[in-house]
């Protein structure tokens, strides 16, 4: 703390290309000076400060022969001459960052795996694939280069050519642990539902949605919906204006929904519009009428549009009162009733030779 700091500058960081292009390696003996820069011939103990190197060997090499050089040349390799002075020593070697064993008067075996991190040329992948990618090189051979590709990783997918690639993951196609489908089946089709990922970013997992099959409606992320089926949303047409209702709204409980008529008609029926009924005798005013008067209430139409026609009716006799209470009359001699003269048809006086006369008729005089 508190001295200046030592700084290193390594200009092949640079300057590499200038080799690499002429199939040389860059090289900087001292990180603290500039301009000190070195490309070297991959073979010959050659090189040059500040630029690429002239690596053509010397005449007294067996690789100055042209038809010896046009070997190594053709395929991509570099011819190394190990002992001018003897004869017939010549190898094919293998240019960097190509590897491989030399050919002895003959072609080498190289291979050149872009994917490799030790591969250091401009057109290796170096580090483009890491994180979430793997590199892959179809044809590691010198003479095939910029062909490597980076793939994504499992569950995402997606592949690109001498570049990074676009991972796509759609959670609802994939398995994985986070998918709807984390290798027992997805969640989603397992209940009938539909599955759909919104977002197929890698980074946005956890985010896919069980959508019910229409006519149900309902979603969920990250598990199967709760689906609801109201058919009286499909069927409410039937009802006419009177009130539908679907007991149960299951996608699986069908047909059960009803219409039932607006109060004070009443009236349910399954699946169709019912016939309403209005029995005016149910109104508390009007049954109050009739019972403290001791009599019965009879609504003798009770269709909806029908009103205005209740009547109450005498315990005995014939009489009856429109929209209120009767005038009721009682005559013992004709009427049935526990203290009448006629008992089961038949009447005490006209059986014993004599005429019945009751002098009141009066409801509430009985025995007279």
């Amino acid at each position: 703390m508190g001295a200046v700091a030592t700084c290193e500058l390594d200009e092949c960081y640079a300057n590499s290309a200038t080799c690499t292009d002429a199939a040389q390696t860059c090289t900087d003996p001292d990180h603290m000076m500039v301009g000190d820069w070195e490309c070297h011939c991959p073979v010959l103990d050659i090189h040059a400060v500040a630029e690429a190197a002239d690596c053509t060997p010397p005449p007294e090499s067996e690789c100055s022969l042209s038809a010896i050089a046009a070997v190594c040349d053709a395929a991509h390799q570099a011819c190394h001459d190990p002992d001018w002075h003897a004869k017939g020593d010549w190898l094919c070697e293998c240019v960097s960052p190509a590897t491989g064993t030399p050919g002895e008067q003959g072609v080498a075996e190289c291979a050149l795996d872009e994917c490799n991190p030790d591969c250091d040329a401009a057109h290796c992948a170096g580090t483009t694939c890491e994180g979430g990618q793997h590199c892959e090189d179809p044809t590691p051979v010198p003479g095939s280069t910029g062909d490597w590709s980076c793939v994504c990783e499992n569950p995402s997918v997606g592949t690109a050519v001498a570049a990074r690639a676009m991972c796509v993951l759609d959670e609802c196609t994939r398995t994985c642990n986070h998918c709807a489908n984390n290798g027992t089946g997805n969640v989603c089709a397992a209940s009938g539902q539909a599955c759909q990922d919104g977002d197929t970013r890698v980074q946005a997992a956890g985010d896919w949605q069980c959508h019910c099959i229409a006519p149900a409606t309902g979603d969920a992320t990250g598990h199967a919906a709760v689906c609801v089926l109201n058919e009286c949303d499909l069927y409410n047409a039937t009802c006419d204006g009177l009130l539908c209702t679907d007991a149960n709204t299951s996608p699986a409980s069908e047909d059960d929904w009803s219409c039932t008529c607006h109060l004070p008609t009443v009236g349910t029926d399954v699946m169709k519009k019912p016939a309403c009924v209005l029995d005016e005798c149910v109104s508390e005013s009007v049954y109050t009428i009739c019972h403290d008067a001791q009599q019965t209430c009879v609504d003798p139409d009770t269709a909806a549009e029908s009103t205005g026609n209740w009547e109450c009716h005498c315990p005995t006799g014939a009489q009856l009162g429109l929209q209120e209470a009767a005038v009721c009359t009682l005559d013992e001699c004709v009427d049935a009733c526990p203290s009448c003269a006629t008992k089961l048809g038949v009447n005490k006086c006209e059986a014993a030779g004599q005429t019945c006369e009751d002098p009141t008729h009066d409801p509430a005089k009985t025995n007279d």
